[in-house]
């Protein structure tokens, strides 16, 4: 699957100068209350719908919608009252969005953003929406840097200096020291690498290989005979899900299968398990749920009757993102406004949601989440006990 390039990350500052023409031509938000005719709320949202990273984006799509027909449902909108999301399509490219971005904050019936894979088509669309003072929240994005470019930018992911943290950590209590590493060649991939290098030298381990894959590779052998000679006594994949179900299955025909694997979250598929098939067994993955949690049980089991396959963060993340800004806008209805709604966002301290407790930091404006050790055993995830 082709990855972009960290230097796509450049885009982001063509936003600026589209973000000051955007924000010459938006009137004053504040005043306005967010009563579409027929009492529609309309919400913004992003994914990539077409292109290589098509199937994360109809993920993020099917969680969302999820959210919005539950919520319906509740009986915490005023009768009649209806959500409609509006999806743009990032087709996976950062020049996409920035004229999503100049798009949304154009509308002043947009009230809040929902959206964004890659981290670098998400971070190329801040200037536009700081300058346009429109909320913009991601669900997925994990790059560090995200929210620091704007205040009206917030996270509801894992961010890789957590990921990395509980890797590391997963990593040293297996008895780990010296790991051999591989990340995607863009801006999650090298957010991936430099965090784990960094937490696992803190701690002690040493990483005595690392190396980034190229857009679109196949062939992994190259870099795993590299690997090899480092000796390493663990492999850490940065990869998405099928580039990684590749990467273990070449591991176990260039004598590295029985080396112990750690993949990142973002593995935590089904879809990883179905491409790797048997080279997926006792592979190590941290996991962003476990079904010993009643709330998060019966949603899973919803969701993977509707479905037939139990569902992954690229569903549940957006889920929850796209429940918790309901939950504000049913709070300020009819009179919903851009600043309103960040201001709110502000105000939460937790959320309940899929997979646990929330706790969001008012200092970064992101969400810590709970994240539990797995193992995949009989082509399954279980809890590492």
């Amino acid at each position: 699957m082709k990855q972009y390039q960290r230097g796509n990350l450049s885009l982001a500052l063509r936003g600026v100068i589209a973000a000051v023409v955007v924000a010459a031509a938006v009137g004053p938000d504040a005043l306005t209350p967010a009563r579409a005719a027929g009492d529609v709320i309309r919400i913004g949202c992003f994914m990539p719908l077409s292109g290589p990273l098509t199937q994360y984006g109809n993920e993020m799509k099917a969680g969302m919608d999820l959210a919005v027909k539950d919520f319906e449902a509740s009986g915490k909108l005023p009768a009649g009252v209806k959500i409609r999301l509006e999806c743009e399509d990032s087709q996976g490219k950062p020049a996409e969005g920035v004229t999503i971005a100049r798009k949304f904050v154009g509308d002043d019936g947009i009230k809040v953003v929902i959206g964004g894979f890659s981290s670098s088509v998400t971070m190329s669309g801040a200037s536009s929406y700081d300058m346009g003072k429109l909320v913009h929240i991601t669900p997925i994005s994990s790059h560090p840097d995200i929210t620091k470019l704007s205040p009206w930018v917030f996270r509801m992911s894992t961010t890789q200096r957590q990921v990395q943290d509980v890797d590391t950590d997963y990593a040293l209590a297996l008895g780990r020291k010296k790991v051999a590493a591989i990340a995607a060649p863009n801006d999650w991939g090298h957010a991936v690498m430099s965090n784990f290098k960094k937490f696992f030298d803190q701690k002690g381990g040493k990483v005595v290989f690392d190396e980034f894959s190229q857009p679109g590779q196949d062939d992994f052998k190259p870099i795993l005979t590299k690997m090899k000679r480092s000796n390493p006594d663990m492999l850490f994949v940065g990869l998405y899900a099928p580039d990684a179900a590749r990467f273990v299955k070449q591991a176990e025909q260039t004598g590295l299968g029985k080396v112990p694997t750690l993949l990142t979250v973002a593995n935590f598929t089904e879809d990883f398990l179905h491409l790797a098939g048997s080279a997926a067994e006792g592979k190590y993955v941290p996991m962003t749920y476990n079904m010993k949690d009643a709330r998060t049980a019966e949603w899973v089991n919803r969701w993977t009757k509707a479905h037939g396959r139990r569902p992954n963060l690229f569903q549940i993340n957006p889920y929850n993102t796209t429940t918790l800004v309901l939950q504000i806008i049913a709070k300020q209805y009819p009179h919903l406004t851009r600043d309103g709604i960040r201001k709110a966002l502000e105000s939460v301290d937790t959320f309940d949601g899929v997979g646990g407790r929330f706790t969001y930091d008012h200092k970064t404006r992101e969400w810590s989440f709970p994240m539990y050790r797995g193992v995949i055993r009989d082509g399954a995830f279980h809890l590492y006990e």
